[in-house]
């Protein structure tokens, strides 16, 4: 899809490619790459000024288990080995906790106390901050968030940053990190805009902010 996992993978593997290049250089030589396996006879790509930039692929036969490679001749060449199996999924574990609080409030009026904490899985993680976390709090339809309680939650010890977006209908909180067993309470409030017939219910999600896998 053109790109990594995670910005922060995206990031280092485009950094490996440049500096590859810059060492490798992009010469035009010609090259033979040979390849080899049990279950198939030799193979041969050749790579020239002519077809350098272009991708040449060849597909080895399903009981393939080992390829050997041999190059010959002047210049560079990448070669990458694709292969694809299926794995029972396993059931996700949360790496985070959100406990959301609904304060008793007037109808025009949403306040509610959301409180983060870190859950690491693994127990080399349990004494290791988290990386930068995400949370999104999608209020009810009609509520749009207050800007005073949004100055609140910016106060809030490691919260880096608060937005909205959707029209003020989703607040964002960034968090510079999460410690494990520290939780963190945010006081979040919202008024009612606009009547709504059919309200669809809200939901709060905690995540990762390298790592969308782990989430709440």
């Amino acid at each position: 899809n053109g790109g990594f996992s995670s910005t922060q993978d995206t990031v280092i593997g485009l950094q490996a490619l440049t500096k590859f290049a810059y060492k490798t250089g992009s010469g035009s030589g010609t090259m033979d790459i040979e390849f080899a396996s049990a279950a198939e006879t030799n193979n041969t790509i050749k790579v020239n000024p002519e077809n350098s930039l272009v991708l040449q692929t060849h597909v080895l036969p399903k009981t393939t288990r080992k390829v050997d490679f041999t190059a010959k001749g002047n210049g560079s060449a990448m070669v990458q080995l694709s292969y694809r199996y299926n794995l029972a999924e396993k059931e996700k574990k949360p790496s985070f906790k959100v406990t959301p609080t609904v304060k008793d409030t007037p109808s025009q009026l949403l306040v509610v106390d959301i409180c983060a904490e870190y859950v690491p899985l693994e127990d080399a993680d349990k004494d290791k901050d988290s990386n930068m976390a995400v949370m999104e709090i999608a209020l009810p339809s009609g509520f749009v968030g207050d800007a005073d309680s949004l100055d609140r939650i910016q106060a809030v010890d490691r919260v880096k940053r608060v937005e909205t977006k959707n029209s003020d209908s989703t607040v964002v909180v960034y968090f510079d990190s999460l410690t494990p067993g520290d939780v963190r309470c945010l006081p979040v409030e919202a008024s009612k805009a606009h009547a709504v017939a059919k309200q669809k219910p809200a939901s709060v999600s905690l995540y990762d902010y390298y790592d969308t896998d782990r989430k709440a």
